[in-house]
């Protein structure tokens, strides 16, 4: 099944939200036919049910990292032109697909687009809407610990997303693939993958947005 959206969900299925979170990226994909992509990893914890139109569950048998678990889960996704990654303990916003799908049509150089990520336990703060570079050379989150951006249908240039809850035009992420076609550099596990990314994606001539 084809699909103008595909998201993939990298999951070791320990998160407490990751009921919530799954209703809410199934409520997303719904009106857009999107399909889904869930990337269980390890037998530590049962994954969840996908019992609808769309959904495909990919089973890793051992915890890989995010970085192996997203390529998985990207190259499953058929020929969707838009890939959403979302993490399992992230619930998203209504609307935010709609919103991070028109930023990139309407900004064609973009290769990706996030939001603003709220932090769970004090949703007044951001946990971060963008990926920067400090004085040495760290990557950071943008606006980290600060309050949260009221919403808005307007965007702003970053140098990168964070891959935690984003949205990828697909086309941008084959050109600059790795080896073997894979779009995070694997040895990096669960760190610095979507910065590494960032850094590929900016050197190629494309832009990063927030919304």
């Amino acid at each position: 099944m084809s699909a103008r959206v595909a998201a993939v969900v990298p999951s070791l299925g320990l998160s407490p939200l990751g009921a919530e979170a799954l209703a809410a990226l199934r409520d997303e994909l719904a009106p857009v036919g999107g399909t889904l992509v869930w990337v269980h990893q390890g037998r530590a914890a049962r994954p969840p049910r996908l019992d609808r139109p769309g959904e495909r569950l990919l089973e890793l048998p051992e915890a890989a990292g995010f970085a192996r678990a997203a390529n998985a889960g990207i190259a499953a996704a058929g020929d969707a032109l838009r890939i959403a990654l979302v993490n399992d303990d992230c619930l998203l916003e209504p609307g935010w697909l709609e919103c991070l799908t028109r930023a990139l049509d309407t900004h064609p150089g973009a290769a990706a687009a996030q939001g603003v990520n709220l932090q769970i336990e004090r949703p007044g703060l951001a946990d971060g809407w963008g990926l920067a570079f400090n004085r040495w050379f760290e990557a950071v989150q943008l606006g980290h610990g600060e309050p949260a951006l009221a919403p808005c249908v307007s965007s702003l240039e970053i140098f990168g997303v964070s891959a935690t809850a984003a949205l990828y035009h697909r086309p941008a992420l084959a050109a600059v693939a790795l080896d073997g076609g894979r779009v995070f550099d694997e040895r990096l596990g669960s760190y610095y993958e979507d910065a590494e990314l960032a850094l590929r994606l900016r050197a190629a001539g494309y832009a990063a947005l927030a919304v």
